[in-house]
């Protein structure tokens, strides 16, 4: 889900997104077949015309996962993220 932002100015577009994340671990590392979680972001978006905008997102995953075929049995797919680029708009 992508929450609508507010315009900051005329080329600036803030934003929100959030949404469930679904992981298929490597039986390697993990008994379990999938595990599911969700993760969240703020974006902003700066247009540069009307086809072209750069846009920068911040914001955290979270689901609990846990490789428990390893030592210490370590918690992965937690953490912060941090997206970056340019999107083109048709």
């Amino acid at each position: 889900m992508i929450g609508a932002g507010r315009s900051a100015g005329d080329h600036i577009l803030l934003y929100g997104e959030g949404g469930i994340v679904g992981i298929i671990p490597s039986d390697e590392f993990s008994s379990e077949d999938l595990v599911t979680g969700g993760y969240g972001l703020f974006g902003f978006e700066f247009h540069m015309d009307k086809v072209i905008n750069y846009f920068i997102e911040i914001g955290g995953i979270g689901a609990g996962a846990i490789a428990d075929q390893i030592t210490y049995k370590p918690i992965y797919s937690n953490g912060f993220l941090i997206s970056t680029g340019f999107r083109l708009q048709f």
